[in-house]
């Protein structure tokens, strides 16, 4: 009588013959396969010299020393929202909120970051595409334009554009262009996530300051500040239509058709996403990694 013992060792011969005698040319193209290296699709990316070159001509390098001064500028409509609601910061940690966004958002720091994430998220070619575009006479008319709208003593201009706007509406074709431009670059969207990341940071540091307060009062700051997120992406919504005519009010109704048509086009659209992003991600990063504790610190004096 066959034992237990027997029975599984002649179990294991026949699984052992069973593998090996498959026919050679079965397991040569199982090993091939198994060996065969993963194939990886390689993306060449810009070089510095033409992202630097992109920011140049862009406009991107002027516009990122302006960065800082439009964040406090979130900063300040905050803070005074407060005080028109009944809930004042003191001078002391006003002072210090505003100087923890100043040290976060440095130029040199952003522009070194932003750089660094155009470098790794655009591809060689689309660089290179919209270098081409931007060294054409309407890129760089389009560039000016930009970089001529949003310089500070335009803000009385800008007021007096908004006015003529209510006597005289544009034409229903050149609002659709502008409505395509905004569609594409999404500033009202990226202008309420600037807002909610500021208005997240100051909750932050208020934290501290009514820490020792009672909790109706607690409860009242973060309900307006809650209503003041909901309202704020209508108005962005609006207030971009406004600043898009305002940009680009000495561009033709055909010139404004060529621009929009390059942002519609894949490497609009690509450089488009890649540079928000970059700008964006880099600043709200920046905000987000602020940190609060040294409101603590604040002495009676500095409170008042």
């Amino acid at each position: 009588m066959t034992s237990i013992k027997e029975e599984l060792s002649t179990d294991r011969r026949k699984r052992y013959v069973n593998i090996y005698s498959r026919p050679w040319s079965i397991r040569l193209a199982l090993i091939f396969v198994l060996l065969m290296p993963v194939q990886v699709l390689a993306v060449s990316v810009p070089d510095e010299e033409m992202v630097g070159e992109l920011m140049d001509l862009s406009g991107l390098t002027q516009q990122i020393p302006r960065l800082p001064n439009d964040y406090l500028t979130l900063v300040d409509q905050v803070l005074m929202g407060l005080e028109r609601q009944r809930h004042p910061v003191s001078k002391g940690l006003r002072m210090q909120i505003r100087q923890s966004f100043a040290d976060a958002l440095m130029p040199e720091r952003l522009k070194s970051e932003i750089r660094s994430r155009l470098i790794h998220g655009l591809s060689q070619d689309t660089t290179a595409a919209t270098v081409s575009w931007l060294q054409s006479d309407l890129g760089k008319k389009i560039t000016a334009a930009e970089l001529n709208a949003s310089s500070p003593e335009k803000s009385i201009q800008l007021a007096t554009f908004l006015l003529q706007l209510q006597l005289e509406r544009p034409n229903p074709e050149r609002l659709q262009l502008v409505r395509r431009v905004e569609e594409i670059t999404k500033g009202s969207e990226l202008a309420t996530e600037s807002w909610e990341t500021v208005v997240s940071a100051i909750a932050r540091a208020l934290e501290v300051e009514y820490r020792t307060k009672d909790l109706q009062t607690r409860q009242k700051l973060e309900e307006h500040l809650a209503s003041v997120r909901g309202s704020m992406k209508s108005m962005f919504q609006q207030g971009r239509i406004f600043l898009v005519l305002f940009t680009y009010q000495n561009l033709t109704d055909e010139e404004l058709k060529q621009y929009v048509e390059f942002l519609e086009a894949p490497v609009g659209r690509d450089v488009t996403q890649v540079m928000n992003a970059a700008v964006q991600g880099t600043a709200i990063s920046a905000i987000q990694n602020i940190n609060p504790p040294f409101f603590k610190t604040l002495g009676p004096q500095q409170r008042a």
